[in-house]
């Protein structure tokens, strides 16, 4: 029974290493200018965005603009993607190393009473880490 559950461990963690450089070698479009991209990156970008399960059933006028506006960005460790009470004009895909994420429910409450809104809901703390690679460089989305 152990060396079963060794084994389906083993199988997991090569259908995890084999998602993880699939995505990476997928996202390969995103480190183009989107300036410079041409028809066909447009369309290899959103047959390679439908294969992620986040978008798989997404319209395709949202791929297409992800598609135009995506662009890949290496960050280092300690970098700062978004502070809380930023604009969410972006979407961050974590190709590679990890996230974290910090609530301040102080500052929260803060800027909520700054802007007469309620305060944002805490983040559920299962979703705050994002490691599937350990490396320090993590890649991101950004769109309009």
């Amino acid at each position: 029974a152990k060396k079963e559950e060794e084994e389906e461990e083993e199988e997991e963690k090569e259908e995890l290493i084999h998602a993880h450089n699939t995505m990476l070698s997928a996202a390969a479009w995103c480190w183009k200018d989107p300036k410079e991209r041409k028809g066909h990156d447009i369309a290899n970008a959103i047959r390679q965005l439908q294969q992620w399960e986040p978008f798989r059933h997404a319209p395709k006028h949202t791929l297409q603009k992800m598609a135009h506006t995506a662009y890949a960005q290496k960050v280092a460790e300690g970098d700062l993607l978004m502070r809380q009470n930023d604009k969410g004009d972006k979407l961050h895909l974590i190709l590679s190393g990890e996230l974290a994420m910090h609530y301040d429910p102080v500052r929260a409450k803060a800027l909520a009473e700054e802007e007469k809104a309620p305060p944002p809901q805490p983040v559920d703390p299962s979703l705050t880490h994002v490691h599937p690679d350990p490396p320090k460089t993590a890649s991101s989305r950004g769109g309009g």
